[in-house]
């Protein structure tokens, strides 16, 4: 049993052109209720009625799930979903929102967001969402992982999903999952250090994305 005071991180990695991140940002947030595959999230989690999730009903998933719906609808968009996300962090060193040196991915999350499994689900099925804006050979990552509280050895992947082009999207498999957690390790060790990261400077980019149109009336 995890203590209260050990939140798992969330991030969100994406590999689009800014301007397709931008109508990402701007669109509404997806119901959690569109994937059946909930029940694939690694762990023994229990739904509030203590049904095992892995091995729930569909009444007692779909119940769940409708929870997980009406967070969701609360904010206007992904860009305000994602700014919740970023608001978990405990300190500022440890949340990101920025594309790297090169322009060629984007990265968000927080080291410290949450270890309830609705607030889990909340940030996997908006980052799901994210694949309706990619094109064929586009790709990104979603990745609920514990980067603070165990060991090396002992981290562990809660979740990772793959995003491809055209909407699609699923669950990894534990290799999957644990080579996906692998390529964070640099940059995590660096938000953690509390350094400079050359490759997202700043580390907050979020209201500069904007699109188009948008950021013309701004100026």
């Amino acid at each position: 049993m995890r203590a209260m005071s050990e939140p798992y991180s969330a991030l969100l990695r994406l590999r689009l052109p800014r301007e397709r991140l931008a109508r990402w940002l701007a669109a509404p947030v997806p119901a959690a209720s569109r994937w059946k595959d909930w029940r694939s999230i690694a762990g023994r989690w229990r739904l509030p009625g203590g049904a095992d999730l892995a091995a729930s009903s569909d009444v007692e998933l779909g119940e769940f799930l409708a929870d997980c719906n009406a967070m969701l609808a609360r904010h206007a968009d992904n860009r305000a979903a994602l700014a919740a996300i970023l608001q978990s962090a405990q300190a500022e060193n440890i949340k990101l929102a920025a594309y790297d040196q090169a322009g060629a991915y984007f990265v968000a999350g927080s080291l410290t967001y949450s270890e309830n499994l609705h607030d889990l689900v909340v940030f996997l099925a908006m980052a799901r969402g994210a694949a309706d804006f990619l094109e064929p050979g586009e790709h990104g990552e979603a990745l609920v992982h514990d980067y603070l509280w165990a060991e090396d050895g002992e981290r562990e992947t809660v979740a990772a999903v793959h995003l491809a082009g055209k909407g699609d999207s699923g669950f990894m498999t534990p290799a999957q999952s644990g080579e996906t957690a692998a390529t964070f390790d640099a940059m995590v060790e660096l938000m953690l250090e509390g350094a400079d990261d050359p490759q997202f400077t700043p580390r907050n980019q979020l209201d500069r994305i904007q699109e188009r149109g948008h950021a013309a009336q701004e100026n």
